[in-house]
């Protein structure tokens, strides 16, 4: 566990004024890196609008996949969806605190898909440090007390000490990897 005095360094809930429903626009110094080509923007990191609410308001970062193959788009797998936070320097104790839901572990047999949390450092996005799945339960537990398998749709918290990267600048880089086609997984990220 971080240290009780952690600060906050970004905090981002993804509100805009805009109503599209997938909007590519995410906040200044957020960026995406894009294996999907198709022309449904939900299928690649977006900022997520709902008139009556997502996680934390009413628009989220989230990212989705079709539920059969041959669907539309052709956005089933195999695929990585990457979004970045801008660059943060870890000059002090943080930890990283997110929110997410997805598709319920029972949906996502055989690790076939998957949300990860990597660092990066020194700009090398593809070496990344994997410190987070939520296909692995001693990390869910230890992070967040999250139930495995979890239940679908189901808002949960998620916090890692980032201590091991203090005095380094860093992104985060959260991924989405499936390799046949699979339900959704949206995310809301807040630091603190």
């Amino acid at each position: 566990p971080a240290a009780a005095s952690a600060q906050t360094i970004l905090n981002e809930g993804f509100e805009t004024t805009s109503t599209d429903q997938y909007s590519p626009n995410f906040p200044d110094g957020w960026s995406t890196v894009d294996s999907y080509t198709g022309n449904n923007d939900r299928y690649r990191w977006n900022v997520y609008y709902y008139e009556k609410g997502t996680m934390t308001g009413t628009h989220c970062a989230s990212v989705d996949s079709p539920m059969f193959t041959g669907g539309e788009d052709g956005g089933e797998g195999p695929r990585e969806e990457i979004l970045l936070t801008p660059e943060l320097n870890l000059d002090n104790t943080y930890q990283l605190s997110f929110d997410w839901m997805a598709a319920s572990k029972a949906a996502i047999d055989e690790g076939k898909y998957d949300f990860q949390v990597r660092i990066v450092t020194d700009g090398n996005v593809e070496g990344a440090e994997t410190i987070w799945s939520f296909n692995n339960a001693t990390q869910l537990k230890e992070n967040g007390n999250v139930p495995y398998p979890w239940t679908a749709w189901t808002i949960y918290k998620t916090m890692i000490d980032l201590s091991k990267w203090q005095g380094k600048n860093i992104k985060v880089r959260l991924s989405t990897r499936c390799s046949r086609p699979l339900p959704t997984c949206s995310t809301s990220t807040t630091w603190w």
